[in-house]
């Protein structure tokens, strides 16, 4: 529905006078990934250091500390060790935005 209808609907009910709506940035950064397809298949295959699932790792980089499952949707550090580069791609974002910068494809 745009915008107009919900602003509409809520000034006519008392609710509110506007309804601001923004996208919210949600992306994942993987360390590898892996796919395959066959006359009889398809698999795919991602890694995270972060993911629950290398909660069992003997590798010397596994401290421990996992984010939980279902547990994750606003982390913060130590347990969301990529925010530093999440908060740089956010800026570089808006930069973008702003400058009315041509996308880099």
């Amino acid at each position: 529905m745009p915008v107009n209808v919900h602003n509409w609907f809520l000034k006519k009910s008392g609710i509110a006078d506007t309804a601001n709506f923004g996208p919210e940035l949600e992306f994942f950064i993987f360390d590898h990934a892996y796919y395959d397809q066959g006359i009889n298949f398809s698999k795919h295959f991602v890694g995270s250091r972060e993911g629950i699932w290398g909660r069992g790792d003997e590798d010397p980089s596994n401290l421990g500390y996992k984010i939980r499952l279902k547990e994750g949707y606003f982390p913060t550090p130590p347990m969301d060790s990529m925010q530093n580069i999440r908060s740089e791609m956010v800026k570089w974002e808006n930069v973008v935005k702003t400058t009315n910068m041509a996308p880099l494809n």
